[in-house]
Formats: C-alpha cells, sequence, structure tokens
C-alpha cells in the first residue's frame, strides 16, 4: 500500500523558534540524485535567517492498525534543493519507540543522508499500531535560508488485504 495514499493521523515538528520552521509537506512525485520517486513523502525545514539549528525535526504518524509487516523508502534530500550541503538523519519509529537498525542492518542514528547520497530503508513493522517517520536536520554548514525538504521516497507498507 502506498504510504501516500493514507492520511497522517499526526503531522508536527519540534521548530519552537519563530526563524525556524519544519512540517510534513504532503506528497508526490520527488526526485533524490536525479531519479523520480512517485508516491513520496516530503518534510521540510525552513530558516527565516541565517542560521543553522540542528536538531530541528518533522514527522508525520500514520496508523496502521496492526495490519501492516514491512516498512520501504528511499530516504534522501531532495534534488532541488537550495543547498546541497544540507543533510537529514532520516528516522523511523514504531509505537513511539525508535528503530535502531532496518532489516538490512542499517543504523539509523548513524545514516545521514544528502543531495547525492539517498539510502533505501526496510524495516519490519510486524504489530504496529503506529509507524512515524520524518528526519532531523543534520547539517547546514553554508547557513543557507530557505527551506529544503527530505524525502520519503516510494514510500510502501506491505499490510493484510481484508
Amino acid at each position: 500500500m502506498k504510504l501516500a495514499d493514507l492520511t497522517p493521523v499526526d503531522k508536527a515538528s519540534n521548530a519552537t523558534l519563530a526563524m525556524y520552521s519544519a512540517t510534513y509537506r504532503g506528497t508526490g512525485v520527488f526526485s533524490l540524485n536525479g531519479q523520480d520517486y512517485p508516491d513520496s513523502i516530503r518534510f521540510g525545514v525552513g530558516y527565516g535567517t541565517a542560521r543553522f539549528a540542528p536538531g530541528v525535526t518533522a514527522w508525520a504518524t500514520y496508523d496502521l492498525g496492526k495490519k501492516c509487516s514491512v516498512f520501504e523508502a528511499t530516504a534522501g534530500i531532495d534534488s532541488s534543493t537550495r543547498d546541497p550541503a544540507w543533510t537529514f538523519y532520516p528516522y523511523v519509529l514504531l509505537n513511539d519507540q525508535p528503530v535502531v537498525t532496518d532489516s538490512n542492518g542499517l543504523v539509523l542514528e548513524d545514516t545521514v543522508v544528502g543531495i547525492y547520497n539517498p539510502v533505501p530503508l526496510r524495516v519490519d513493522i510486524t504489530g504496529t499500531l503506529r509507524l512515524t517517520i520524518g528526519g532531523t536536520m543534520a547539517a547546514n554548514p553554508n547557513y543557507a535560508q530557505g527551506i529544503d525538504t527530505l524525502i520519503m521516497g516510494t514510500a510502501r507498507v506491505w499490510c493484510e488485504t481484508s
């Protein structure tokens, strides 16, 4: 099932200062390292002033009703980003608990994605009521202003059909 077809039950961020904004920014076709990914989820982090705010996070939570077994997506920075030096840490929470490693052994807290290095994610979500996906700003070394986006490309959940 396309995650883009589901409506998030929660869309939020931890941006608390007026100069920052971070948010779930919708779905669509987005480009990662020059390749288009349909049915993708987009998260944006923006700055109103030329300041760096590591740790600014945006996320979306989906109610899966414990009927799904796998989450898959390719995490990366939108190819149209204003500053290719921006990076994010993608993250996945299952029932509000962080996923440490994905099914391929990728350690999520050590994984940084940028414009040139999208990373495929695959997570066992068996028995999960709520799936939260999103990203945390890792770096903005050029102190760029504007909005850049983390993409969860072609995000899918594999679920029981009834």
